[in-house]
């Protein structure tokens, strides 16, 4: 009988993630039953986080600008535009000018118009291509 600990390299790890809150360590196993190494809690986070960071960015940035749109405009349904869309409504004579701010638009529109094209990217499974750095430049950006 296989134990909760042990993960095959055949498993998906998604289905092993509430053992790690039981378990130390996980011990890696072959299709023969043979331990081939061991990994622990911190290192499967480290890695799941390497994935999900982008997304954290992208998902606070895209609701951050809808923050900004629902409190400066009358716009609702908010959540059924693309971002591009949003990125306009952003910078729309209603919204920009009654945001204060001391953001240069500038530069920060010709920023957001390339997280509208990370986003894209990322949710169409091209994620190897986000720019991490952007995206933590624009998020700053917005909570300055």
């Amino acid at each position: 009988m296989r134990k909760q600990w042990e993960l095959y390299d055949y498993d998906n790890i998604v289905e092993k993630i509430s053992v790690l809150f039981r378990k130390p360590v996980f011990c890696i196993k072959d299709n023969h039953g043979i331990v081939y190494t061991t990994i622990y809690p911190t290192q499967v986070s480290h890695y799941m986080f390497s994935f999900l960071e982008p997304y954290f960015y992208l998902m606070n940035i895209e609701n951050k600008i809808g923050v900004l749109i629902n409190n400066n405009s009358e716009e609702s349904n908010l959540s059924d535009l693309p971002m591009g869309k949003k990125i306009k409504l952003l910078f729309s004579d209603e919204v920009w000018n009654a945001l204060d701010t001391t953001i240069d638009e500038c530069i920060l529109k010709p920023m957001l118009d390339q997280v509208a094209e990370q986003r894209n990217r990322f949710f169409h499974h091209r994620n190897d291509k986000t720019d991490l750095k952007l995206l933590k430049r624009v998020w700053d950006l917005l909570n300055a």
